[in-house]
Order: structure tokens, then sequence, then C-alpha cells
């Protein structure tokens, strides 16, 4: 996965300006990109960095594409207003669908099933990705 990519992935929970975020990633959806008919530069990356994640995109698997695209599009769902379900449910459901067809494992819920939505005015208490292994990372969001 090109770094750029990843990074993003990360900014999400890291970033306290989501509006950047949100800038980066409307240049990045797997659904942009692939659309030859809308890409154009938009300005936050350079047209080979771009082409880079394009090329990425091209070289993987429609489902991955799917996946990023549904994925990135939870974030952008809920960006300015909260945690909200109704807003994201259709993208999960179409994750979870992208998953089990492709038989690709779940994650083990147990490890985030106390990541409550409901704590910090509906964002959800940070998740810090200094830690290396997903567990620990995970105990950032264990009730108190």
């Amino acid at each position: 996965m090109p770094s750029t990519l990843d990074q993003l992935f990360h900014d999400f929970v890291l970033l306290t300006s989501l509006d950047e975020w949100q800038s980066k990633v409307d240049e990045i959806l797997p659904s942009y990109l692939l659309d030859d008919e809308r890409v154009k530069q938009m300005g936050y990356f350079e047209a080979a960095e771009t082409e880079k994640i394009r090329t990425y995109y091209i070289n993987q698997p429609s489902f991955l594409t799917e996946l990023i695209d549904e994925l990135l599009w939870i974030g952008l769902a809920n960006l300015y207003g909260g945690y909200n379900s109704k807003f994201t449910m259709g993208y999960l459901k179409r994750i979870l669908s992208i998953m089990t067809n492709n038989s690709i494992p779940l994650p083990y819920f147990d490890l985030i099933k106390h990541c409550l939505v409901s704590k910090d005015k509906g964002w959800g208490r940070r998740i810090t990705f200094s830690i290396t292994t997903f567990e620990s990372r995970m105990t950032a969001c264990m009730p108190d």
C-alpha cells in the first residue's frame, strides 16, 4: 500500500483537523481515481503521488478497492456531525458483504466491543497508533 494512503487511514484517528483529512481523501477515493473522466489534480497531492495511488488501485482485485472506498466513506459520512449509524450502516453492510464474499476474516470483536462511540460527544475515545500490536492499541478503548 502506498505510504500516503496508509497515512490517511492513520490520520483519521490522529488528526484534530479533519477538514484537511477530508480534502485529501476526496482526491484519492478509489471511485474517484479510477474514473478516467473525473481524475484531475486538486491540490494536496502531486500528480506523481496521485498516479502512484491510482496504479496501486488498478493492480488490486476490485473487491479490495471497493473495500477501501467503503471504509473511507464511513469516515466521510460522519465527519462533521459526530457518530450516527444511519449515515454509516449501508457502508458497513457493504464492507461486511465484501469481506464475507471474499473469505476475509472479520476482526476479533471482543477487542473493540468496549470502544463506545458515545464517549467524547460521539467521537469515541482516541486510539493511538504508536503502539505496535493491535491488541495493545485497543486497550485505549477499554472501560475505565
